[in-house]
Order: C-alpha cells, then sequence, then structure tokens
C-alpha cells in the first residue's frame, strides 16, 4: 500500500500476535463451558454414556462418523492420560469431553437431535441455532489463532449468526452486519453470548480495549469490522446475556 512504512507493518504484525493471544485465553474458557454444559445435560438427562447412543443423534451416519473421530481421539490420549486408563473402555461422557477438541464439540452438538439440543440450550440461554453457528464459528478462529494465522484484515468464511438480541443491537446502532459478517468483530460478539459470566465477558472487554488502545495509531478498525462504538456494543450484548 502506498505510504506504508515498515514501522506500521511491524507494529500491526505484533498487535496481531497480541490479539491472537488474548482470544485464545476466552476462546479456551468458551471451550470448557461448552464442554462442561453439553457433559452435563447429557449425563444428567441421558447416560454417562450418552455419547454412544445413536437414538441421541439426527442419524446413523452423522453418529457413526462422530463415533470414529471419539474413538481415535480417545485411544490417542490413552497412553498418556491416567484418568482415561483408570475408565478402561467405559469412559463416561464428563472424562471423555477432556480430550475432545473445541471443533468436535462443536460437531457433536450440532449432530445431535432437537430434543437433546433443547436440553442442552436451557444451560446456554441461546437457541440451538445460534449454539450451533457460534460455536461452530468460533472453532474457525480457534483454529486460526492456534496456526499463527492472520486475523486483521482477514476475511472469516464461517461467522455465528448471533442470537436475535444482538442482531437487533447492531442494527439500532447501524451497525452493516451483512457487510461486516466475515470481520472478527462479529466472532468478537459471538464470543461475549458464549463466555460463561458477565464478569468473565467483561474483563475480555476491557482487556481487548486496553490492547486496541495501545496500537490505535497504527490501526484501521475497518480491517477487524469494528465500528467507532465497538467497547459500547460488547458491553451492551454482555447487559443483555442471561
Amino acid at each position: 500500500m502506498p505510504n506504508t512504512t515498515f514501522e506500521q507493518v511491524f507494529e500491526i504484525y505484533c498487535f496481531d500476535s497480541e490479539l491472537r493471544g488474548l482470544l485464545n485465553i476466552y476462546l479456551a474458557r468458551i471451550e470448557i463451558s461448552a464442554k462442561t454444559k453439553i457433559a452435563y445435560s447429557l449425563a444428567n438427562n441421558h447416560s454417562p454414556l450418552s455419547y454412544k447412543d445413536s437414538s441421541l443423534f439426527v442419524n446413523i451416519n452423522r453418529f457413526n462418523d462422530l463415533a470414529q473421530v471419539i474413538d481415535k481421539d480417545i485411544q490417542n490420549q490413552s497412553q498418556n492420560e491416567s484418568f482415561i486408563q483408570h475408565y478402561g473402555e467405559e469412559i463416561p461422557i464428563w472424562v471423555a469431553v477432556e480430550v475432545f477438541s473445541f471443533g468436535l464439540i462443536s460437531r457433536i452438538f450440532s449432530s445431535l437431535n432437537k430434543p437433546v439440543q433443547n436440553e442442552i440450550t436451557k444451560l446456554f440461554l441461546l437457541k440451538r441455532s445460534v449454539i450451533t453457528s457460534d460455536l461452530h464459528a468460533l472453532t474457525t478462529i480457534r483454529n486460526i489463532c492456534a496456526h499463527r494465522g492472520r486475523l486483521y484484515d482477514r476475511h472469516i468464511s464461517i461467522y455465528p449468526s448471533l442470537s436475535s438480541k444482538t442482531r437487533q443491537l447492531l442494527t439500532n446502532k447501524e451497525y452493516n452486519y451483512v457487510g461486516n459478517n466475515g470481520k472478527l468483530f462479529v466472532s468478537i460478539c459471538a464470543m461475549i453470548e458464549l463466555l460463561n459470566s458477565k464478569d468473565e465477558a467483561n474483563e475480555f472487554i476491557d482487556r481487548l480495549n486496553s490492547l486496541v488502545s495501545r496500537y490505535i495509531n497504527y490501526l484501521n478498525l475497518d480491517c477487524l469490522g469494528f465500528p467507532v462504538c465497538w467497547k459500547e456494543i460488547l458491553l451492551e450484548i454482555n447487559k443483555n446475556n442471561q
């Protein structure tokens, strides 16, 4: 780009690196929360081995595909994890989720039948379609961060649908969701929806604000899909949650 200096490029690189680190912290918390809620609901409403029950899933093909991935993940970890070895072949869901990836837990939720999903949504306080979409989108962000991919000025092909409250808030703030749904800000909105508590979300917003403020002279916030009032929007999403 014309008039771009090495200093600007370097500072944006540093910002992007710190942003990945920050997102990873809170994506990990969302992952743990999702695993806990899904495992608790399945065990409480069905059985400790509910993930092996094909009747809980939308169809046998989806179940069989997941069963192969689950068995492989458990076998890969059984050599190293004593808590897996302790249970042998009958590993309860609350133990099994410890070795599931974020992507796998997202796939499991999306593959469960509607009545089972509805049981789980009571713990998330979001519609099942929103949970499915948000988890899938945040799995993509997590993978980008894990592979040190660029977030700044990146089009993200998988994006969250967000709750109707959040969509309405964005509309009220004259935010063009359709035009920006492939940018990072929309995925950050999904993170606020899924974080486990208001305090945790406020902490994340404060740390994000501090990071952006330190690099603001080098950033074009449009490249992240951030509107001018981005902090206000995230705080309101958090206020509307739960």
